[in-house]
């Protein structure tokens, strides 16, 4: 790629293929890269995937290029396994396409990535194009919620675009308004009527993103796996986790930012 790392900036990733990318050692490499490329971005192969990450303003990215930790194998090998025979991902809150990506290479046939943020989109687009998925993933820019309209979406002026929100517990940042529709219209725009595994990661609008939609769709058209990040748990106005737990799905696994229920 055109921003291929080169001479000590390939030094500096070795120490990732190595194993060696933890705690100080990860922090000492990620302030050096950006010291030297502050708003540079960056074309890599991550377990067979090429991306072009920009560290500077995304988190998952920043991740991605200098942990040597497989980033969320756990919720990775869940949507591997539950789609890897043809299925279908819908990926709610796509950022980059880490989770699409991945499914589509382990043989998901077809993804919905949904990413409001229109830079954001942009590199989304770019990833699936440079992998040659363009046939197999599916992207959508716009909100979800629980009506149709506008939504004022609020991007952090330094630090994760990943962390941009529309909850009324909105972090300061520039706004910017995007579409906003529920789940249901957006599924049946794209003929989806069969979902083997979800993920979503909507910075505390799960719930006015998934109950609108539990409600207005019989079970066999709820998600056979739902990935559902849980760090912004406390924004939710209801508990959408224990919803489910009451109707039909089953815990299966939670890791330190997400929870994974399968329909039993």
């Amino acid at each position: 790629g055109t921003y291929s790392p080169h001479g000590s900036e390939r030094l500096l990733l070795l120490t990732r293929r190595l194993g060696l990318a933890h705690g100080p050692i990860k922090h000492f490499i990620s302030r050096v890269w950006l010291k030297r490329h502050p708003d540079s971005p960056v074309d890599i192969s991550y377990h067979d995937i090429k991306y072009r990450l920009y560290p500077v303003d995304n988190t998952v990215d920043l991740k991605i290029l200098f942990g040597s930790k497989y980033r969320d194998q756990v919720e990775l090998d869940a949507l591997v396994k539950a789609t890897r025979n043809g299925g279908v991902f819908i990926d709610i809150g796509a950022n980059t396409g880490y989770y699409s990506l991945t499914a589509a290479a382990a043989g998901a046939a077809r993804t919905v990535a949904i990413e409001p943020y229109p830079p954001t989109f942009e590199r989304l687009q770019f990833n699936i194009a440079t992998n040659g998925f363009g046939d197999r993933i599916d992207t959508v820019q716009c909100a979800l919620g629980d009506h149709t309209g506008e939504a004022v979406l609020y991007v952090p002026e330094v630090g994760d675009v990943g962390s941009s929100r529309i909850s009324e517990h909105a972090i300061a940042g520039n706004p910017v308004t995007v579409p906003l529709k529920p789940l249901a219209d957006l599924l049946e725009e794209q003929s989806v009527t069969h979902i083997d595994a979800m993920k979503i990661d909507v910075e505390g609008m799960e719930d006015a993103v998934l109950l609108p939609y539990f409600a207005a769709n019989a079970a066999e058209r709820w998600p056979g796996l739902i990935i559902i990040e849980h760090i912004s748990s406390n924004d939710w106005r209801r508990d959408v986790m224990a919803w489910m737990l009451e109707n039909g799905y089953t815990k299966t696994a939670q890791t330190r930012s997400n929870t994974l229920l399968k329909k039993c």
